[in-house]
């Protein structure tokens, strides 16, 4: 979990550097499900119902397990994104 939580700082880092490159995804009705599991990873403790430890330890477990399938779709998106070009 702390080595997904890094990761998803990084990405998080990355997507800050470069927002208008992003802006696509960001805009895009799905693009916040697909950055859900990266932003849930980078939460702050203090987000409503995140102060609950059980609570902030199933979030975490369950952005940890979907992170995989989150960055498959955002790759996909890019994909698709270029295509259309």
């Amino acid at each position: 979990m702390v080595i997904a939580a890094d990761w998803a700082e990084g990405f998080n880092d990355a997507i800050k550097m470069r927002p208008k490159a992003w802006k696509p995804l960001l805009d895009h009705k799905d693009g916040s499900n697909l950055l859900k599991s990266v932003m849930i990873l980078c939460g702050d403790k203090n987000d409503v119902g995140r102060d609950d430890p059980a609570v902030e330890s199933k979030l975490m477990a369950k952005a940890t397990d979907d992170l995989p399938a989150s960055i498959i779709a955002i790759h996909a998106f890019w994909k698709r994104q270029k295509r259309l070009r």
